[in-house]
């Protein structure tokens, strides 16, 4: 997609899935302009940290969910973590 790898995508729904490990936290504005390349050929990123991943399944499965419902408000980050 434009130079960039995606770890999940579903290009039926154009829903990106990026997992980020330690990488990406000193790399936060890269990553901001990569999601705005890639939503303006009209994709949806959903980002999610490799702890949420894994200690926070059911809630990544929800958002994702949410992303792929067009009537369901989307879930803030953090939502659902408690």
């Amino acid at each position: 997609m434009d130079g960039y790898v995606a770890d999940f995508i579903c290009l039926d729904r154009k829903l990106i899935i990026e997992l980020d490990g330690p990488f990406h936290e000193d790399n936060e504005a890269y990553d901001k302009n990569r999601d705005r390349i890639l939503e303006n050929n009209g994709f949806k990123v959903l980002r999610f940290k490799n702890d949420h991943f894994i200690d926070n399944f059911d809630f990544v499965l929800e958002k994702i969910e949410h992303a792929l419902s067009p009537n369901k408000a989307p879930l803030l980050l953090g939502e659902g973590l408690g």
